[in-house]
């Protein structure tokens, strides 16, 4: 099956994972009704990497667009949920091997996540059918005439896209963490040695 032919098939939310006061037991219910019917991919999409954050609020709507507010809608998920063949995909990003001053509640948030995906949900793999994918993307490339490091390091959305699809799909039970492009598999070792001055010196 391919992305064309899954369309068919999905069903959209629309929520403000921003505000805390958002209804997370109803987006729970609704995934738990679909799930019922069918094997089900739930897609955690990458909020905005935002770098203007200038307050105590901005803080909280980026923590709670890219993290908290996905573990509640999880902690509202029924037991039931997790003992069937269900797939969590999480879109996360390469920035967390190491915080930089220019993104660093973007990746915290982000990181909050991940931990919770890999300590939480992994003692449920005992008594579960639960596949986690958790996808650390490098930079996206939205032209042809991209600096060097984005075109070497970067891949377009088509091609993002297409990656995560095939990763989430495959039969499997436990939890991945997959890099694209797969450069960065190898610089997921390197990265994290680098001195973060030397990093922050890039945007």
């Amino acid at each position: 099956m391919d992305l064309n032919e899954i369309y068919k098939f999905i069903k959209l939310i629309k929520l403000d994972l921003s505000n805390k006061n958002t209804l997370f037991s109803s987006i729970s219910k609704s995934i738990l009704e679909f799930s019922e019917k069918k094997e089900s991919i739930i897609y955690f999409i990458a909020g905005k990497d935002s770098k203007n954050i200038n307050s105590t609020n901005d803080i909280e709507k980026n923590i709670n667009l890219n993290g908290l507010s996905y573990i509640k809608i999880i902690n509202n998920l029924d037991r039931k949920f997790f003992q069937k063949k269900n797939t969590f995909s999480f879109i996360s990003t390469v920035s967390v091997l190491k915080l930089r001053k220019i993104n660093n509640i973007y990746c915290i948030s982000k990181k909050l996540f991940e931990n919770y995906l890999v300590t939480f949900i992994q003692d449920e793999l005992i008594r579960s059918n639960l596949n986690i994918n958790i996808f650390r993307l490098g930079f996206i490339k939205e032209t042809n005439k991209e600096s060097f490091l984005k075109l070497f390091l970067g891949s377009n959305y088509k091609l993002i896209s297409k990656f995560i699809f095939k990763n989430s799909i495959k039969n499997k039970v436990g939890l991945k963490i997959y890099y694209f492009p797969i450069n960065w598999n190898f610089l997921s070792f390197i990265i994290p040695l680098v001195p973060v001055k030397l990093l922050n010196k890039f945007q």
